[in-house]
């Protein structure tokens, strides 16, 4: 398949992985940074044979997203990776995008169905995030030196807000089960056995 990927990879972080895991798909993956250059992502589309266009949240997309709907039937699919207690903070711009591609995946579990409500023509799916160990030097294995040090098998920081739905309930899991946890979230007020 040859992909378009329409999402920021200068900063090494998520697209990056994204393009690796699809080159270890056996896919061709043909990049636009939104963040450098998104007024390519047209041009970039008529010059390639495109089957599927993967974007990120970017609102300068729009315009761009805009002119291949308006001659292609290609599925466009928009990852938005950030989280907002409402989607309507995302602001006009950005919903405007959500509402133009086809298929919308969020991180945010807890947003799904207000996603739903404000995009009825947009396929909304829950989509989790992970990092891959070899772009960002994560070490495979917890180390003696690790446990001592942070004194426990596993350590989360993160949000257990209504809007990541299905992390507290994973947390709950891991200590129903005996897992020494830690969790780190600044300023929460969470029973005793989350601190």
């Amino acid at each position: 398949m040859n992909i378009l990927l329409a999402f920021p990879v200068a900063d090494r972080a998520t697209g990056t992985s994204i393009q690796r895991a699809f080159q270890c798909l056996g896919h061709q993956v043909t990049v636009v940074d939104p963040k450098v250059r998104p007024q390519d992502t047209f041009s970039v589309f008529t010059n390639h044979e495109i089957d599927l266009i993967l974007c990120s949240r970017t609102a300068a997309l729009l315009p761009e997203i805009k002119k291949i709907k308006a001659i292609s039937e290609v599925p466009i699919v928009c990852f938005n990776t950030d989280k907002r207690q409402s989607v309507l903070d995302f602001g006009a711009p950005l919903m405007q995008l959500f509402r133009t591609v086809d298929i919308l995946f969020t991180a945010a579990q807890g947003n799904v169905e207000e996603y739903r409500l404000h995009c009825p023509d947009t396929k909304v799916e829950y989509l989790s995030q992970g990092c891959d160990p070899l772009l960002h030097h994560i070490p495979l294995a917890i180390t003696n030196a690790d446990k001592i040090k942070y004194s426990c098998s596993v350590s989360f920081e993160g949000s257990v807000s209504p809007v990541d739905k299905g992390r507290r309930d994973l947390l709950d899991y891991l200590i129903d089960n005996g897992v020494d946890l830690n969790l780190y979230v600044p300023g929460a007020k969470l029973p005793k056995v989350y601190v």
